[in-house]
C-alpha cells in the first residue's frame, strides 16, 4: 500500500491545480451547449489566466475517511492552500449511489465556486451536477466519473488499461499464476472501478500466461 500512496499523492496535487485553472481560466474558444438544460459555455481554458482570490473548491470524495480517498483530498487540500483558495471537504460516511445529492445541493446553496468530486454513481449525481453548472460552478470530477454531460472536467489518476493489465499481472504474480480468484469492488456502480475490472476480465481471458486462473465472481 506504501508504494501506491506515493504513487497518488503528486497526482491529486495535479488535480487540484488543475481544477483551480479550470475555474478561474477565460476561454478562447465559446460554444453552446443544450445537455442537461439551460445553455453552458465551452471552450478552452486559458492556463495563463490569473486565480481569483479566496476562490471556494469544495471536495467531495466518493466516502469519508476512506484512507485513499484521504491522500486525494489532502493533495487537494494543499494545492488550494498554495493559490490562497477556500478549502472545503464534504461527503457521505457510506459509498451509496445517491448518498452525495444531498451534499451536492448544499454546495450549490451555498455559492461554492468549484465542485470537485468522485462519483459514487454516473448517473444519480447528474441532476444535481447540472444545477450546479446551472449556477455556474464548475464541475470538476476525479477518481470516479460522472456521465460526460455533467461535468465540466474529468482528472483520470491513470490509465484504464493500465490498471486492468497491472490488476491481472499482480494477481496472477501473488497465486503462482494459478487458481481460483473473486473481486470485490467498493461500490456496484463506481464507473472506474468497473471499467478496471472489464480490462482485468479481458486480459485473463485473452493472454495465455493466464489461461489457468479462473474468475469465479
Amino acid at each position: 500500500m506504501t508504494r501506491f500512496r506515493r504513487t497518488f499523492v503528486p497526482l491529486a496535487g495535479i488535480v487540484a491545480v488543475s481544477i483551480g485553472l479550470t475555474a478561474c481560466g477565460g476561454t478562447t474558444q465559446d460554444s453552446a451547449s443544450n445537455s442537461g438544460g439551460g445553455d453552458r459555455a465551452t471552450g478552452t481554458a486559458n492556463p495563463d489566466a490569473p486565480i481569483q482570490d479566496g476562490l471556494q473548491v469544495a471536495f467531495l470524495p466518493k466516502q469519508l475517511n476512506n484512507p485513499y480517498s484521504d491522500i486525494e483530498v489532502g493533495g487537494g487540500k494543499t494545492a488550494v492552500d498554495e493559490f490562497g483558495g477556500e478549502y472545503k471537504l464534504v461527503g457521505p460516511n457510506d459509498a451509496s449511489a445517491s448518498s452525495q445529492v444531498s451534499y451536492i445541493n448544499t454546495l450549490i446553496q451555498q455559492g461554492q465556486n468549484v465542485i470537485n468530486i468522485a462519483a459514487n454513481d454516473p448517473n444519480a449525481v447528474c441532476p444535481s451536477l447540472n444545477q450546479a453548472r446551472d449556477a455556474d460552478i464548475k464541475v470538476v470530477t476525479f477518481d470516479s466519473d460522472a456521465a460526460e454531460d455533467c461535468r465540466d472536467l474529468f482528472i483520470n489518476q491513470a490509465t484504464t488499461q493500465g490498471v486492468g493489465e497491472t490488476l491481472a499481472k499482480m494477481t496472477s504474480e501473488q497465486i503462482g499464476g494459478a487458481g481460483k480468484i473473486a473481486v470485490l469492488s467498493a461500490t456496484p456502480n463506481a464507473t472506474n472501478q468497473n471499467a478496471w475490472i472489464e480490462v482485468l476480465k479481458s486480459e485473463l481471458a485473452s493472454k495465455p500466461e493466464y489461461q489457468n486462473i479462473e474468475l469465479v465472481a
